[in-house]
This record gives structure tokens, C-alpha cells and sequence, in this order.
């Protein structure tokens, strides 16, 4: 079965009690916005301006086709799901909005609003690894449940959780877009923290595909060899002049009698200047 086909997995249906006899029969009913809160396990952080101001012309145009969920708090009702509807619906100026009311514990309500959240294609890949991250965690469920209940494959739940290991410079980039998560995975790939966060400066710097950070890590991993591998003395003391001639790192891959010479640069500008050390000339303009 495909993952698009496993949308949804066992809906919020499966995951909410049932409807008590005092909720209206229409499954809904008109609730004022001010006397709805905001919930306070929402995983999602962000919101992007240009959706919401889309979300709320809609809704001053069509209304709020879709009701949000709350649970009653007291003589008010706290938010279980749809907080981009309702703050929309707030910035369109209405005075009420749609909301089937459910009675939910907080355990029931936190895992109701991960799941909702985590069932959403426009949550960013960190938002949404946090969020299955405290399904597995606060919920004593296994990746596989997640995985079910989510309705995504439990390789999707694993890979997604794997992004947190990344270092902090990194994941601030995924979450505001700079990179994508399919770089996000390939920087996984480099065990090296430092290499790791070169690496992502070449992406800012250098506009680098995720193929080309693949191919990165591969030529790095390939020049740490096994001592049995390591260069001999003299190929060591040339490649060190080699660097401090050219200020930069250089890497000496030797296999007998033959090697190779890996020259490494950080930006464009660095690469401009290597080339001039190399050859004695100013690179062509195009």
C-alpha cells in the first residue's frame, strides 16, 4: 500500500470518545471565538503569513467549511484541533466559528492534536518529528502504532524522528527552509560534526543540490582510510606544505605507489582563489 493511500491511517474518529447525548445531532454547533483558548500541547510553531492570509479571505468569502474541535473548559472551550482555521477566522472577523465539542482528558487531547498535526502535509519536518517523537515518547507507543495510527508507513516514522539527531545549526535551517529534509538526510550521513556544518554553509554559499552534498560525503568518507591506508611519512610532509602553501585543507589518499589530492574550499571566492594559486592566473570570465 502506498503512503498516500494510508492517509489519514485510523482517523481522529478512532482516537476521540464517543459523542456524549447533550451534543447536538448535527455533530456541531456554533461556538464565539472568544470564549475558545488555545491548546496548549499544539506541536506546530510556525505558521506561514502568505497561507494565512489566503485561509482568511477564503473564510471571509465561503465561512469555515471545515469545524475545528474543542473541548469544554469550564464556561469557556479549549482548542483540541484547528488552530489555523481559527486564528483565520479571527483575522476574517468573525464572531463565531463552527466546532464539534468532545470531552477529552489531556493525555487524549495531546494525542489527538500530535496525530492531527502529524497527518497535516504542511507541517515543517521538524515540527513534525517532534511531534512523533512525543507519541512514541509520552505515549509509550511503539513506531509501529505511530506509524498505524498516523497513517504513514513505519519507515516514514523512524526517518522522520532521525532528523532530531542533527545538530542544532542544522535543524534551525530545516525548520525555516534554508535546507530541505532531503538534505537534511544526507547531512546525517556525515558522523563529523564539523564537516557537517561546513558542509551546510556550502549549501547556503554554494546552492548545492542534495546530490551534490551526497557526493561530498562520499569523496570525505573515502578519504578516511584505515591506518593499513594512511599516506607514508614523505606523502604527509608534502601534502602539509601543500596546505600551507595553498591555506587551505588538503587530503592525501595513497594507494601504493598512486594517490590522490583532495583539494577542499568552503565558498566560490576560495575556489577563485585556489585556482589562481594553481595556475598563476585570474580564472576566465565567461
Amino acid at each position: 500500500m502506498t503512503e498516500k493511500a494510508r492517509r489519514l491511517g485510523r482517523g481522529l474518529d478512532f482516537l476521540l470518545p464517543a459523542q456524549s447525548p447533550s451534543t447536538p445531532t448535527s455533530g456541531q454547533q456554533q461556538i464565539e471565538l472568544d470564549r475558545i483558548t488555545s491548546n496548549p500541547w499544539q506541536p506546530r510553531s510556525t505558521f506561514d503569513p502568505a497561507s494565512m492570509n489566503s485561509l482568511a479571505d477564503s473564510i471571509r468569502q465561503h465561512g469555515v467549511i471545515q469545524p475545528i474541535t474543542v473541548r469544554p473548559q469550564g464556561a469557556a472551550f479549549q482548542l483540541v484541533a484547528g488552530e489555523r482555521r481559527l486564528i483565520a477566522a479571527r483575522s476574517a472577523g468573525l464572531s463565531t466559528i463552527p466546532a464539534i465539542i468532545r470531552e477529552l482528558t489531556d493525555d487524549e487531547m495531546l494525542l489527538v492534536a500530535l496525530i492531527e498535526n502529524v497527518q497535516r502535509q504542511d507541517l515543517n519536518p521538524i515540527e513534525r518529528a517532534r511531534a512523533l517523537k512525543r507519541l512514541v515518547e509520552q505515549h509509550a507507543r511503539s513506531q509501529e502504532d505511530v506509524a498505524a495510527l498516523a497513517g504513514i508507513a513505519r519507515s516514514t516514522v523512524s526517518n522522520s524522528m532521525r532528523l532530531l539527531e542533527l545538530d542544532d545549526e542544522s535543524i534551525a535551517a530545516l525548520s525555516d527552509g534554508r535546507i530541505t529534509e532531503g538534505h537534511a538526510r544526507a547531512l546525517l550521513a556525515e558522523p563529523d560534526v564539523e564537516k557537517r556544518r561546513r558542509l551546510l554553509h556550502d549549501i547556503f554559499d554554494n546552492k548545492m543540490n542534495v546530490r551534490q552534498v551526497e557526493k561530498e560525503i562520499t569523496i570525505s568518507r573515502k578519504t578516511r582510510r584505515p591506518a593499513s591506508d594512511s599516506p607514508s611519512a614523505d606523502s604527509k610532509r608534502l601534502g602539509k606544505l601543500l596546505s600551507e602553501h595553498l591555506k587551505t585543507r588538503t587530503d592525501i589518499v595513497e594507494r601504493g605507489q598512486s594517490g590522490r589530492i583532495v583539494i577542499r574550499y568552503g565558498t566560490l571566492k576560495e575556489f577563485e582563489r585556489l585556482y589562481q594559486a594553481l595556475t598563476g592566473t585570474r580564472p576566465p570570465d565567461e
